[in-house]
């Protein structure tokens, strides 16, 4: 069960790491709506419109790819394309693509004489992957739709209690790790989401890449260890957490539970304080696009102090080593990027 999770996680994985881009795209175009106007706002508008519609049937093509490699491709275009046409959204989509990975996977181990070798690759596989899984989508679209419309009200409308508590849990998740999987975890769920037309974890996520690394920046500036501050300053501008790491491997018990806390704290004034962003990556650099860009720095702010408080509490009453968090410790693999 536990593979069997761990492998949809990949196939998501690399669903949305392909989707990013268009994500990027039109959400920077959506982003930049609000200062333009004329046939420039008309291009951005068109722009965006076609980003948000191609985006779940990019993600259904290279989610099926991930399960049945290069011969699920086209396949799985066409049923995420039907998909989009009867408006199922992200369900459609990853039913399709499932649907369409898993068809070309059985197919492929199937024996066929030699001769017929070029007709199962050519013929069987792509009309099989493209009928079956679209002939599926069209009969249980009735189910899915209602499903569909379940979610979006779900996300659209939740209680703010409850929005808030959720902005925490995925700020403090992403930085729980750095990076690693729990982290992966929280950013595939707010990706999806996005993914679906639903907007507002976003910068809760963003907030959670943010403030781990300003926190170990101020941490060195009020210790006088200015000298890898800047660089860990600059990192989490880019929303990059991975300059974190090694200090946090060294020594995780006070600076993990300090950057878990800020960025909590962090993600749960920026769903508070009503800020929406469109673009899942690009850290303080996506303030132009955001709703409120002046909470959102609020809680940056809020969040980093508080973080940085608790580390020098859990330094006083020996959690973390001082001299173990010396920036010159900080090393980064930039070929993991």
């Amino acid at each position: 069960m536990k593979e069997t999770i761990s492998r949809l996680f990949r196939c998501l994985q690399t669903g949305i790491s392909f989707t990013l881009p268009l994500l990027v795209a039109g959400g920077i175009c959506r982003g930049a709506l609000p200062w333009c106007e004329g046939s420039i706002y008309e291009l951005l508008l068109n722009l965006a419109d076609i980003c948000t519609w191609l985006a779940p049937v990019i993600f259904s093509v290279y989610t099926s790819y991930s399960i049945g490699d290069r011969p699920a491709l086209i396949p799985a275009f066409v049923v995420g394309t039907v998909s989009q046409m009867l408006s199922l959204g992200i369900t459609g989509a990853l039913v399709g693509a499932l649907l369409s990975g898993t068809c070309v996977w059985v197919l492929r181990d199937i024996p066929f004489p030699r001769e017929m070798r070029n007709i199962k690759t050519l013929l069987v596989i792509p009309i099989a992957a493209t009928l079956l899984p679209a002939a599926v989508i069209k009969a249980v679209a009735e189910w899915l739709l209602p499903l569909n419309g379940l979610i979006h009200w779900f996300l659209d409308r939740p209680v703010p209690l409850l929005a808030c508590i959720a902005g925490a849990l995925i700020a403090g998740v992403i930085s729980l790790d750095m990076g690693g999987e729990k982290g992966n975890y929280s950013s595939l769920l707010v990706n999806l989401c996005l993914l679906d037309g639903c907007i507002w974890p976003t910068a809760a996520k963003i907030a959670g890449c943010i403030v781990p690394g300003m926190i170990l920046a101020l941490y060195f500036f009020v210790r006088r260890r200015g000298h890898g501050a800047g660089r860990l300053l600059l990192q989490a501008c880019c929303q990059i957490t991975e300059g974190v790491l090694s200090c946090s491997a060294q020594r995780p018990r006070g600076l993990t539970k300090a950057c878990v806390w800020g960025a909590g704290m962090a993600g749960c004034l920026v769903v508070w304080g009503d800020v929406q962003c469109p673009v899942p990556h690009g850290g303080l650099f996506l303030l132009p696009f955001m709703s409120h860009p002046a909470n959102f720095l609020l809680a940056i702010v809020v969040g980093c102090l508080f973080g940085v408080l608790l580390l020098l509490y859990f330094e006083r009453h020996g959690h973390t080593a001082q001299e173990e968090l010396l920036p010159e410790n900080i090393t980064i693999e930039w070929e993991n990027f």
